[in-house]
């Protein structure tokens, strides 16, 4: 499965779905302070 995670959901969560096997796109990492209509 995939996931988008936003900014204020944090690095933990994002690495916790990580480690279950799944696919992880941080916003963070690829759309730093990206305006949510840009998301």
């Amino acid at each position: 499965m995939r996931f988008l995670i936003d900014e204020s959901t944090g690095f933990a969560v994002a690495n916790y779905i990580r480690s279950l096997g799944h696919d992880v796109e941080i916003v963070a990492e690829t759309m730093p302070e990206a305006d949510d209509s840009d998301i």
